[in-house]
C-alpha cells in the first residue's frame, strides 16, 4: 500500500484509479494500432493478500481489487513466491525486509500464467509508444531457448564495474512456465547473497531491490545464455544521463562500459517504451524540471501520457472533469495547477464508488391526473468482477435537463439596501449592513449554486453560470463554472467573490438586464437548457430601447412607465434561445401581478412570484420542478433488497430528484451471468397521504453482467 511504501515500486496512493486506467489503456491503445499481424492480449494484475485493501485519496479504505477487475484487468491474488523459512542466505533472511520485502517476489508469479506464449511484465510508470509486437514474435519464433528479454538500468552510484545496476521492471518479457517457476524459485531459495559480493559472489548488489525481484533476475540471466538484453534507449528509455563522475573526477558510462549511447538523443519515433518515474517523475505527481530543454523526451512522455488521459475521459468517463490548471498546460493539458502530487487534477476521489464503465437507462412516465411527464433514470455499471456496482438514479422532467446554461438576474439598486424578513443571513456583501434584500439575494444565490453542485448529476462540464446585477444599468459581471476546480464540493471562490462584491445603490433598469442576459445566452455553449433567474425588489424605472420607446434610452421614466415596461424584443430573443424565464419579486415592494415588468418576463406555469423572506426566496430559487414528494423508496439486487435503503436517500434538487450513488453487492460476478438492479419510488402529487388518488409508483431496473472466469483454476 502507499502508506507502506516499499521502494524500487511505484504505488500512486492518490492517483491509483488514473494509473491503473490510462496504463492499461496506453497498452491497448498501441497493440491496436499496430499495423502488422494482430496479437490477442489479456491485462493481469498480480495483487498481494496484505495490498487488496488500502488507502484512497478521500482518506477511506478502498479494494484495490475491485477497482482493478471494473477496469477490466484479471486480478491473480498471489502472495510472495518464497517463503522466508525457505531462504538460505542468512543475510536475506535477516535484512529483505529493510530492503524491498518478500512481497516484492509476488511479481515471479508472472512465470506461473502459462496459457499464453509470452508475458509482459510493467508497472503504473510503464508508457508504451509503440507495441514492440516485432520483438515479441521474434522471442516467440526464433528464439526457442530463450526465456526472457530485458533491459538493464544504470548504475545508482558511482564508480561502476557495471554489475551495481539491475533489471528494469517496468519491461520485462518471459515465456511463461510453471517449470520455469519452479527453478527460479528453487534457485533463489538455494543462492548465497552478501552486502559487499552481492549475489553468488557476481557483484550484483547496490541498487534499490537488489535482494528482490530485480537483483535476483539480473544474477539469474546474467550470463545471457537464456535472455536477451534489449537496447535501454529503445524499451526502456528514461531520460537519463548515461554518464557520471567516478571517484577521480573523471566521466564515464554508468553502464560499465568503455562507449555509451545516450538515450536523450533519441528520436521519439524511435522510442518503444519509455519508463518515467526515475527522471521525468510520475505522470500524476506533475513533476517538470525548468531545466529542461524544449526538446527533452521527458516532455514528450508527459504530454503523451496526458493526451492518453484526455482520450481515455473522453471514450469512457461518464463525465470529463475541467482543465483549468495553469501549470505548463501545454504538456499537462489542464489537468494541473501546480508542481507536485498536490496539483494533480485526480480523475476519481471516491474510487470505492462508481469505478467501472458505467450505462444509462431512462424511461418516461405521464403521471395520471397530473399529466406531468417524469423521466426515471438509472446509472449501473456495464459489469462486476468482485460482485459489486455502483447505482445511481434521478426522476426529472423532460423540459429541464442538463447540460444548463443559468443566468442570474440581480437587482443591486438603491431599494434593495432595506431590510429584509425571515432567517437571518447576516451582511454577505460586508458593506457595512446585515440582512438587507440584497444581502438575502446574494445568500440565496449561493444557495442554489450549492445545491447545483450537492447533485451528483451535475459539475463543471454541464453547467455554467452567468451573473448579471443591474441598478440604472446592467453589468455582465461573468460566466463562471459553478464548482471550485480544486474542489467540486464547494463553490467556484471566483463566482462566490464576484456576486459578494456587489452593492445598492440607484434605479432599476429591467431592459438593460435583458439585453445583457441576451449576451450571455448568445455568447454560451449550444445544445443546453437554458435558465433565466430574475430577481427584483422594485419597479421598473428606466427608459429601455429596442420597441420604440420614446425617451433617452438609460434615463429615468418613473417607477411602471411604459417607457421602461416595454421589452417585447428583448423577450422575443430569449424565447428564440428557449431560455425558461422564472421572475421572483423580492419584498412587498416589488409586482408580480398581470401586466408587471416581472409578470412579462416570467413565461413559466406557476408565473411570477413575490416572496418576503429569505426562506420563501430560497425555496422559490431552489424549488423541485418535479410534481409531488417520496413516499417511499427501495433498491433490490436480483429481487433482494438493499438494507439500509429507504426514502431518506432520495436528494430533492432544482433539476428534480436523485439518489445514490450506493455500492449495491450480492451479484454473481461469473462471466455473463445476468443481475438485475431494481429501483421503486412511491410518489404523492399533493404531498397529502390521506388522498391515494393521487400516489402512484415509477419502478426502473438495470442489468449488470458478471466479469470473472476461473480458467486459471482449471475450473471453466
Amino acid at each position: 500500500c502507499p502508506e507502506e511504501r516499499v521502494d524500487g515500486h511505484v504505488y500512486p496512493g492518490h492517483a491509483y484509479y488514473d494509473a491503473a486506467a490510462i496504463l492499461k489503456y496506453n497498452i491497448e491503445q498501441a497493440h491496436d494500432n499496430y499495423a502488422g499481424t494482430f496479437m490477442s492480449y489479456t491485462f493481469y494484475a498480480i495483487v498481494h493478500p496484505d495490498a487488496i485493501y488500502c488507502m484512497g485519496p478521500d482518506g477511506n479504505d478502498f479494494d484495490r481489487v475491485a477497482v482493478l477487475e471494473d477496469l477490466g484487468y484479471w486480478v491473480l491474488v498471489w502472495g510472495g513466491a518464497i517463503h522466508p523459512d525457505d531462504v538460505s542466505s542468512n543475510y536475506i533472511y535477516q535484512n529483505i525486509e529493510s530492503d524491498i520485502t518478500l512481497n516484492d517476489l509476488a511479481s515471479l508469479n508472472a512465470y506461473r500464467i502459462d496459457k499464453h506464449d509470452l508475458v509482459v511484465m510493467v508497472d503504473f510508470t510503464t508508457l508504451m509508444l509503440k507495441a514492440p509486437i516485432d520483438i515479441y514474435q521474434d522471442f516467440i519464433n526464433n528464439q526457442p531457448t530463450k526465456e526472457a528479454m530485458y533491459v538493464m538500468s544504470y548504475a545508482e552510484s558511482m564508480p561502476t564495474d557495471g554489475y551495481n545496476r539491475g533489471i528494469h521492471s517496468d519491461f520485462f518479457v518471459l515465456k511463461p512456465s510453471n517449470d520455469t517457476f519452479h527453478t527460479i524459485k528453487e534457485a533463489y531459495e538455494a543462492a548465497a547473497y552478501d552486502v559487499a559480493s552481492g549475489w553468488g559472489g557476481t557483484g550484483i548488489t547496490g541498487f534499490v531491490g537488489d535482494m528482490g525481484t530485480r537483483g535476483f533476475l539480473t544474477y539469474y540471466y546474467r550470463d545471457q545464455s537464456n535472455a536477451i538484453a534489449l537496447d535501454n534507449c529503445v524499451y526502456s528509455n528514461t531520460n537519463d544521463d548515461p554518464h557520471a563522475m567516478d571517484g577521480s573526477g573523471v566521466s564515464k558510462c554508468r553502464d560499465g562500459e568503455t562507449t555509451c549511447e545516450d538515450c536523450r538523443d533519441k528520436s521519439l519515433s524511435d522510442v518503444y517504451v519509455a519508463q518515467m518515474k526515475d527522471v521525468c517523475g510520475n505522470p500524476w505527481d506533475c513533476w517538470y524540471d525548468e531545466n529542461w530543454p524544449a526538446d527533452s523526451l521527458c516532455i514528450d512522455f508527459h504530454k503523451r501520457w496526458y493526451q492518453e488521459r484526455l482520450a481515455f475521459e473522453t471514450n469512457y468517463m461518464d463525465l470529463q472533469l475541467s482543465r483549468t490548471g495553469a501549470f505548463h498546460p501545454e504538456v499537462f493539458l489542464g489537468f494541473c495547477s501546480q508542481k507536485g502530487w498536490q496539483g494533480y487534477t485526480i480523475m476519481l476521489r471516491d474510487i470505492g464508488t462508481c469505478i467501472g464503465e458505467l450505462q444509462e437507462k431512462g424511461e418516461s412516465v405521464v403521471i395520471p391526473g397530473v399529466f406531468q411527464t417524469q423521466i426515471v433514470t438509472m446509472k449501473a455499471q456495464v459489469w462486476t468482477g468482485n460482485g459489486n456496482s455502483c447505482a445511481s438514479g434521478t426522476v426529472t422532467i423532460p423540459t429541464f435537463q442538463p447540460p444548463f446554461n443559468i443566468a442570474v438576474v440581480i437587482d443591486n439598486s438603491g431599494s434593495a439596501y432595506s431590510t429584509f424578513g425571515g432567517t437571518p443571513v447576516a451582511d454577505m456583501n460586508a458593506d457595512g449592513k446585515a440582512n438587507t434584500i440584497l444581502d438575502a439575494e446574494i445568500s440565496s444565490i449561493l444557495q442554489l449554486i450549492q445545491a447545483l453542485i450537492d447533485d451528483p448529476e451535475l459539475d463543471n462540464n454541464n453547467v455554467n453560470i452567468g451573473v448579471i446585477s443591474f441598478t440604472t444599468t446592467a453589468v455582465m459581471e461573468g460566466s463562471f463554472p459553478p464548482a471550485d476546480p480544486n474542489d467540486p464540493t464547494k463553490i467556484n471562490p471566483d463566482l462566490e467573490s464576484n456576486v459578494r462584491s456587489l452593492r445598492a445603490l440607484s434605479y432599476t433598469n429591467f431592459d438593460d438586464a435583458l439585453d445583457k442576459a441576451i449576451d450571455y445566452f448568445a455568447a454560451a455553449a449550444t445544445g443546453r437548457t437554458n435558465v433565466l433567474f430574475f430577481l427584483s425588489d422594485g419597479l421598473p424605472n428606466i427608459c429601455g430601447e429596442g420597441d420604440n420607446e420614446n425617451c433617452n434610452v438609460d434615463s429615468v421614466v418613473g417607477n411602471n412607465n411604459a417607457h421602461a415596461t416595454n421589452f417585447d424584443s428583448e423577450l422575443a430573443i430569449l424565447d428564440s434561445y428557449q431560455v425558461i424565464r422564472h421572475a421572483i419579486g423580492v419584498g412587498s415592494g416589488s409586482q408580480v401581478s398581470a401586466g408587471s415588468g416581472l409578470d412579462k418576463i416570467d413565461n413559466t406555469d406557476g408565473g411570477a412570484q413575490q416572496v418576503t423572506t429569505t426562506d420563501a426566496l430560497v425555496e422559490s430559487l431552489t424549488a423541485n420542478p418535479v410534481d409531488g414528494e417520496v413516499m417511499s423508496f427501495t433498491l433490490t439486487v436480483n429481487g433482494v433488497a438493499v438494507a439500509g435503503v429507504d426514502k431518506t436517500a432520495v436528494r430533492s434538487g432544482p433539476t428534480g430528484f436523485s439518489w445514490g450513488a450506493f455500492t449495491v453487492s450480492g451479484m454473481d460476478s461469473s462471466l455473463f451471468q445476468t443481475n438485475t438492479i431494481t429501483a421503486t419510488l412511491a410518489m404523492d402529487i399533493d404531498k397529502n397521504l390521506a388522498t391515494t388518488d393521487d400516489q402512484y409508483e415509477v419502478t426502473i431496473s438495470q442489468t449488470v453482467t458478471g466479469s470473472v472466469s476461473n480458467w486459471l483454476d482449471g475450473t471453466t
